[in-house]
């Protein structure tokens, strides 16, 4: 383990779909089946779904399915990752709305799938070379016209990742160290197969001093 990850970086990536949990965590399950078994097991509290996603890995091996109320929050161990292609699969499977997002300073997106299509896509990135900035799709109606110009790292910042996800879930975006009750599912997935170095970094829990927006 060489580098460190804070939790409440890694947990500002998450996905979250227009379904139930139960009904998210079954659609979440079928799509990991092609790489073998999966298992599932419940989280209660913070502390067990910080656990389940401990330590964060470079490549994808366990999940967790929160329940949000009307819709479902899904997380990933893997570095980076939003769980987007998850987002896609299951908006597809299940004809439902979707939608990923990170709200890092420098990592901000958000992409929004109804019934397995995509609607709208917007990344601004730091790559560590350059900066970047891609967007696709028709800009939606609650998206600020004046957040889409200028230099690519001043577009989109971080509070309006947090303003489309309210508008357009109708949740208000989770402060982890806030939350008083997560009920969540852990579904891991099958890696027996899977061909390359799977590294591990070094991971800090410092949800709890998660603030909140």
């Amino acid at each position: 383990m060489s580098e460190r990850v804070r939790l409440t970086q890694q947990f500002a990536g998450f996905a979250s779909v227009d379904l139930p949990a139960d009904m998210a965590t079954k659609a979440l399950a079928e799509s990991l089946r092609r790489f073998g078994p999966v298992h599932e097991a419940p989280l209660c509290g913070l502390t067990a779904l910080a656990a389940h996603l401990s330590p964060v890995k470079s490549f994808p091996t366990t999940y967790a399915v929160v329940d949000f109320g009307a819709w479902s929050l899904i997380l990933t161990d893997m570095k980076d990752e939003n769980c987007n292609v998850n987002t896609l699969a299951i908006s597809r499977a299940e004809g439902c709305r979707g939608i990923a997002v990170t709200a890092r300073e420098l990592r901000r997106q958000f992409h929004i799938y109804e019934k397995g299509q995509k609607l709208r896509s917007v990344l601004s990135l730091d790559d560590g070379d350059k900066w970047h900035y891609l967007a696709e799709g028709e800009r939606l109606a609650f998206e600020c016209p004046a957040h889409s110009v200028g230099q690519p790292s001043k577009r989109l910042p971080v509070k309006c990742v947090r303003e489309y996800f309210e508008v357009y879930t109708g949740l208000q975006f989770p402060s982890w160290g806030t939350l008083t009750t997560v009920n969540a599912v852990g579904v891991t997935r099958s890696f027996a197969d899977v061909r390359v170095e799977i590294l591990q970094y070094e991971t800090l829990n410092d949800l709890g001093d998660d603030p909140g927006p």
